[in-house]
Parts: C-alpha cells; structure tokens; sequence
C-alpha cells in the first residue's frame, strides 16, 4: 500500500530547488535523471528538475511522476513549510528514508505517514465532497458556516474526527501511527519530550538530532471507529495539549 508523507520544516527556511535536491537524492535509485516528470505541466527529465525549480524562481514546486507526486509549500499564514510525499512511500522504514535528509537540519519540525483516503474524508465539511461520489453522511454532525443567507450552508463538523487535519502557528496538528518529532516540537505545541518518552503505550525512539521516533500503531490509521479512533484521541492529547 502506497502511503503518504508529511514534513514540516521552517517557513522558507529551505529553498526550493534545495528541497527537490534532497527528496531526489534519498531516493535516487528510484528517480534516476533520465525519467520523465511534470512540474506544473512542463513535462521534462529528473535530472533537469533541479535547474527547473531554481529557473522558475517560486519558493514552492509540485513535481508529478508515474502516479505520484512531491509538494514542497511554504504556508506564511501558519510560518510553516510542508514537504509531501505522496503515493511514494512503501511503510514505515521508506517514509524514513525519505524523512532522514530532513530530520538532519536544525529546520525540522515534524513528519508523519498516513492513509489519504481516510485522512481525506476525516476532514471533508463540504456535503458536496459526498454527494459527488455517492456516499452518504447522514448521520454526521454538522454546523453552519457561519454566513448570512443566502450564503448561509450546513457543514460537515469534523472538529472532532480523530484524524482531522489543523494548520497551527509554526506546526501541523494531526497524527500518524508513526511520527518523527524533532527538537522545535515541544516548544511549538506545549507538549512534554519526557511525557512521551515515558507513555508505555507508544514504542519512543531517541535518535540522532534531537529526533524522537513515536510509533502508535503497526498499521497506518485507516479508521476513526473503536479503538483505532480511541488511539488516535489518546495521541493527540499527548502531542497537542494547547488545542485540546
């Protein structure tokens, strides 16, 4: 199963072409020079990408290859950068090969694998998302999107879901089964190194850099229902007591 990634660095603290440089080369074996990539629909090779990205001169890039795609997005609004990795990481152990060049800077924030059809739809408000593939959400909270009439619409609440997805100042509140936490963390979410180390129920790596591996689960999260979703619960209060 074919996951996704998510690493959170610095706000434009890595330039872009830098950080194509640096997904490439952990994986060089797999996207070697000669294979054919779109960025932004100009289809050219992977050994040109990097002097494409640099020529373009935008801090952000979106690189699309063989059913798979690299997002590098500096958010101003939340002073983040987020690099995603998507339909490219075969488990746990490749997500961190993958994570492993980034976790070295003093930048780094945190990454995490996850399950985007369950990521997607725990964080769907839009009815619209539903009906357009014939699923139902009966039976879902909702809430108004706060507007006057006529632009006044009912939502989907997920402000509960376990696995939701929050844009915070400096850092991405959301979990996976397994999470790289890297010094700036804990300043950024509230959240205690020892409380972690010591939770019985999660396997704590230290590792180098200051990196602290938290594995929750053998699988990534593909459910909110039953103890997977209690997991999840349990998890985020642990990292992000200020939004709890």
């Amino acid at each position: 199963m074919a996951l996704h990634l998510e690493i959170t660095v610095d706000y434009m603290a890595i330039p872009a072409e830098v950080a194509w440089e640096m997904l490439h080369a952990s994986h060089a074996a797999l996207l070697t020079t000669s294979q054919q990539a779109s960025l932004y629909g100009d289809v050219r090779s992977l050994g040109d990408m990097t002097h494409a990205i640099k020529k373009r001169g935008k801090p952000h890039f979106a690189v699309e290859f063989a059913g798979g795609e690299f997002d590098y997005i500096p958010v101003g609004n939340s002073h983040l950068g987020l690099v995603i990795v998507k339909n490219w990481v075969q488990g746990f152990d490749d997500a961190w090969a993958w994570v492993n060049p980034f976790a070295r800077l003093k930048e780094f924030r945190s990454a995490r694998v996850y399950d985007h059809e369950f990521e997607y739809w725990e964080n769907a408000s839009d009815p619209r998302e539903y009906i357009s593939v014939g699923r139902s959400y009966v039976g879902l909270p909702m809430k108004s999107n706060g507007l006057p009439c006529p632009l006044k619409q009912m939502l989907i609440d997920t402000s509960a879901n376990p696995g939701r997805r929050v844009l915070r100042q400096g850092y991405v509140e959301a979990v996976g089964a397994v999470m790289w936490l890297g010094e700036q963390f804990w300043a950024l979410t509230g959240a205690r190194k020892k409380d972690v180390l010591c939770a019985k129920w999660l396997k704590c790596e230290e590792m180098p850099h200051g990196v602290v591996r938290v594995q929750a689960a053998d699988e990534p999260f593909t459910t909110s229902e039953g103890s997977a979703g209690e997991l999840q619960h349990r998890l985020r209060a642990l990292l992000f007591p200020q939004s709890q």
